[in-house]
């Protein structure tokens, strides 16, 4: 069973392909929702290029109760996207 849980952001780890760190999210819409039905806007994020598998932040200005977190990737550094990993901040 799924609960809600209060999240105060997320990190995102880089994605890694043949050398190069760039295959990331460059501009970000964040949704959140405790039932996967109706989403509440949480803002923009705006990522620089990576330049290393050093985790990038994104933090709400307030921990959100949640059960989904919906990412909206508007712009990429690169003709693809990705992320390696997604771990929340409680």
């Amino acid at each position: 069973m799924v609960i809600s849980v209060a999240v105060k952001g997320f990190r995102t780890v880089p994605f890694l392909y043949d050398g190069f760190y760039g295959y990331n999210a460059k501009e970000v819409k964040i949704y959140t929702s405790t039932d996967g039905n109706e989403w509440k806007y949480q803002g923009v994020f705006f990522a620089p290029v990576p330049s290393s598998q050093a985790p990038i932040d994104i933090e709400f200005y307030e921990a959100v109760e949640t059960k989904y977190i919906k990412i909206d990737i508007l712009e990429s550094h690169s003709s693809y996207v990705g992320y390696a990993e997604i771990q929340l901040a409680k």
